[in-house]
């Protein structure tokens, strides 16, 4: 799941957001959800969703502003922030959050800013920087952090993903086909194969058996290591550390 924040409470802009990012989901074929906020959220849902965000529109005629910047950009390095306002405004003090934009909206449905144009450019910029792991499925593209991701567990003609915070996702794929776009897109050394029907996120790996050999992750569930494929888990591992 792609998440996207605005912080708004104008229904107008939040209408005129909406509809740029609906035509763009639908149009890309994006797997998206918007987490809308016109308040800053309680620290629980800060903790559930900002890691998730990674695109963010908030502005600056919104109380706490800053503040709800630099809370999403704690969350979420790799987010990024575009910045708007009715008026003109200061920008020097919101530069900590490496916003990647900001645009002039005034009263009513006539923003001057482009979403239709702002929307590409920003999903192309993720897609084009390596931590992204985007792949297409029969109900949508995907687009996921790669450190977010636990693992790929092959399931008979399907192959589910595991990450942090999020439920599963089942794709209609190989677990070869998954290796295989891995290396396409730069992040094959970020993962190994321990097994016939797993991929692992080596961040995740915080610990190698050798007797029973199985690797525990930080969530603390335990996957089997095959034993054709130990020596080369365990040499990739001691030589990562």
């Amino acid at each position: 799941m792609f998440l996207i924040a605005v912080y708004e409470e104008r229904q107008e802009v939040c209408g005129f957001i909406r509809k740029h990012i609906e035509e763009y989901a639908f149009h890309t074929n994006l797997i998206c959800r918007t987490l809308w906020m016109s308040r800053f959220p309680s620290e629980e849902k800060r903790a559930e969703f900002f890691p998730q965000v990674r695109f963010a529109l908030i502005s600056l005629d919104m109380p706490d502003a800053q503040r709800m910047a630099e809370e999403i950009y704690s969350g979420s390095r790799d987010c990024r922030i575009v910045f708007f306002s009715r008026v003109d405004c200061e920008l020097a003090s919101l530069l900590a959050v490496r916003p990647i934009g900001y645009f002039r909206c005034p009263d009513g449905t006539g923003c001057p800013w482009t979403l239709s144009e702002l929307i590409p450019a920003v999903m192309a910029d993720i897609r084009m920087h390596a931590g992204s792991f985007a792949i297409e499925n029969r109900d949508g593209l995907y687009i996921l952090r790669s450190d977010s991701i636990l693992y790929f567990q092959s399931e008979l003609k399907n192959v589910s993903i595991q990450c942090e915070k999020l439920p599963a996702i089942v794709l209609v794929r190989k677990l070869s086909e998954i290796q295989k776009h891995l290396t396409e897109q730069q992040l094959g050394d970020a993962f190994i194969r321990i097994h016939q029907s797993y991929i692992v996120n080596k961040a995740h790996i915080r610990y190698l058996d050798k007797r029973s050999h199985w690797v525990e992750l930080s969530n603390g569930e335990r996957l089997p290591v095959s034993d054709s494929k130990y020596e080369a888990v365990r040499s990739v591992l001691k030589n990562t550390a």
